[in-house]
């Protein structure tokens, strides 16, 4: 025989540990809370159900930036870096923080923490919007522009 439905009570929803939901990646909350709440910009939480309140949200390590809810921080594009190795969110919460290389200077990589010098006989002027790339050979400059679409002229 069937049992006739009976729609649940609002009680009965709060009669087990297994009633509590877990929050999701870059959200956290506190032993009793009724709502997650998110990370702030800068910071990231992949499991929040793993974790103790009071570590909560973690900065995002140098090279990389996140969004407010965040489960996991984002590399800094290749010609930039972040060097700051966590000690605030305010230096890791938008893409902005990722500094362009100094004029001579690279980053070969996305995540970067630093630039490395370009080496000898060959520069890289400093500017916006394109990069100019040269290199010295039998006394001549050899002078290039690389635009932002990677396309280069001479």
């Amino acid at each position: 025989d069937l049992l006739p439905f009976l729609p649940l009570s609002p009680s009965s929803r709060h009669d087990s540990a297994d009633d509590c939901l877990a929050c999701p990646g870059g959200m956290h909350s506190g032993e009793g809370s009724a709502a997650c709440v998110a990370c702030e910009a800068g910071t990231f939480l992949s499991d929040a159900a793993s974790v103790d309140a009071s570590v909560a949200c973690s900065v995002c390590e140098a090279g990389k930036h996140s969004e407010a809810g965040s489960d996991e921080c984002v590399d800094c594009v290749a010609g930039t870096f972040l060097a700051d190795s966590g000690t605030s969110a305010s230096l890791h919460d938008s893409a902005e923080d990722c500094l362009v290389c100094d004029a001579g200077k690279y980053a070969g990589a996305a995540g970067s923490i630093g630039c490395f010098d370009c080496s000898s006989g060959k520069f890289l002027a400093g500017g916006s919007g394109s990069k100019t790339y040269g290199q010295v050979g039998d006394g001549a400059r050899v002078r290039l522009r690389v635009r932002q679409d990677g396309s280069v002229s001479g």
